[in-house]
């Protein structure tokens, strides 16, 4: 099975916490990075600066790819890619509020007391191990 394709980016401020969205749509209850899937044709950084502009309103400037990874999810493969932005316009918000019901910077002791998308947690592990620097 091809794996679905996704990207996202990680914006921080300045204490060093990622501005995450929690998503509490159906079944699902968890913090995420703002992100989706690439449309066809669509390569991920432009993904990435679009999903943003969707999720949180605010345009974005991709500073580096911060790398990828491959994860099953509910029988689905996905493959994401990170990338690090900085914000050059607009104040970030919750736009789909169907989807999503809160935005927070978390730092990375916060992101492990609280439930996170599975390629967040791999994110964070990333962070962590210092495998991922910003």
């Amino acid at each position: 099975m091809k794996p679905i394709k996704l990207a996202g980016c990680v914006i921080v401020d300045e204490q060093e916490r990622v501005l995450l969205l929690h998503r509490a749509a159906g079944e699902i209850g968890h913090w995420e990075l703002p992100g989706g899937k690439l449309e066809v044709d669509e390569t991920a950084e432009a993904a990435a600066v679009r999903e943003v502009a969707e999720e949180i309103g605010v345009q974005v400037r991709l500073v580096k790819a911060l790398g990828s990874c491959v994860f099953d999810h509910h029988g689905n493969s996905y493959h994401y890619s990170w990338f690090h932005a900085e914000i050059v316009s607009g104040q970030p918000q919750v736009v789909e509020n169907d989807i999503h019901d809160d935005l927070d910077y978390l730092g990375l002791d916060d992101m492990m007391e609280v439930a996170l998308s599975p390629n967040m947690q791999i994110l964070l592990g990333k962070f962590w191990s210092s495998e991922v620097v910003i």
